[in-house]
């Protein structure tokens, strides 16, 4: 029978919890679909410098070759030897780091996917 309005009370607030889980749940989408995408991008970038990294590599052992070359041949000091050898090691130091980068970022896009 009458009950006070509770009844119509109860029914606004539930209307009012089922508003902020409907919001709360597309906000949450959202978030979800910002990090995949990130993670996709990242994923990206990443490969992109680890090519870019490796044409590094293989550009300085082409100039360490040229400069034994040229060390045997007497045409060039031994400090040019030892330079282009730091900046191959400095290369495949970047190789490295970015093929590490780019595993990463692969793994990152797999958990925001939903993957372990």
């Amino acid at each position: 029978l009458y009950d006070g309005g509770a009844t119509k009370a109860r029914v606004q607030s539930a209307k009012s919890d089922l508003t902020t889980q409907l919001i709360t749940r597309s906000q949450l989408r959202q978030s979800a679909e910002l990090e995949v995408r990130q993670a996709y991008l990242n994923a990206n970038d990443a490969r992109a410098r680890a090519a870019a990294a490796t044409a590094s590599v293989e550009a300085a052992q082409e100039a360490y070759r040229l400069s034994q070359l040229r060390y045997q041949n007497g045409l060039s000091t031994f400090v040019e030897v030892t330079t282009s050898q730091a900046q191959l090691a400095t290369a495949r130091t970047n190789l490295n780091n970015a093929q590490y980068d780019y595993q990463t970022s692969l793994a990152q896009l797999l958990r925001a996917e939903g993957g372990r």
